[in-house]
């Protein structure tokens, strides 16, 4: 291997590490109280080698909305092995099921970015909006492929707000026993359509 390949392959592989500690701080503490000094003692490496790979904490934090994004991507991949839009909404509420304790503990990942960034910058508010568009539409087709034309924006509306709800208020109680009987309900209301 070239110098300039392992040079470019060391960089890589610390710039993944330095993304994966800001999600998961940014999960626990928010973009504001996260310092690029806490991810750097994080990932034990002194600060001058974060800002080699990111100069500014919201160019870390649009990568950290990719990572977002590209989990959004797998759940609606993994959607995609259901047959119809019912049994594919059915499952997106599962992957919550699935991220219960998290979801209790920190509440919604995507939720709290955007709340914490909707003023902060315009390239990172249109970034933290257009995730959570992203999952509206998401759901909105899956309405349409059910044959609620007319009405799937607004019960896509319905949804998502009970999902981001749900997650509000389990989160706020510490009750995981909240956010798993509220998800059956909303899969029940999906299966009664």
């Amino acid at each position: 291997m070239q110098e300039n390949q392992k040079d470019q392959t060391t960089t890589d592989t610390t710039a993944d590490r330095l993304v994966l500690s800001a999600l998961a701080l940014m999960r626990k503490q928010g973009y504001h109280k996260t310092t690029l000094e806490d991810i750097a003692d994080d990932v034990c490496l002194p600060l001058d080698k974060v800002t080699d790979c990111f100069a500014t904490k919201a160019d870390l934090c649009l990568q950290v909305l990719d990572r977002h994004n590209e989990h959004l991507s797998e759940i609606f991949s993994k959607t995609e092995e259901q047959s119809n839009p019912r049994q594919r909404l059915s499952s997106l509420i599962d992957s919550l099921v699935d991220e219960g304790e998290s979801l209790v503990k920190y509440g919604c990942p995507i939720t709290r970015l955007f709340l914490d960034l909707k003023n902060e910058s315009p390239e990172l508010e249109q970034a933290a909006t257009a995730l959570v568009n992203r999952r509206l539409e998401w759901i909105t087709e899956q309405f349409r492929l059910m044959s609620f034309v007319d009405e799937a924006p607004d019960l896509a509306a319905r949804l998502t707000g009970a999902l981001y709800g749900v997650t509000l208020l389990s989160s706020a109680a510490g009750d995981e026993t909240i956010l798993r009987n509220q998800l059956n309900q909303l899969k029940s209301w999906i299966r009664s359509m």
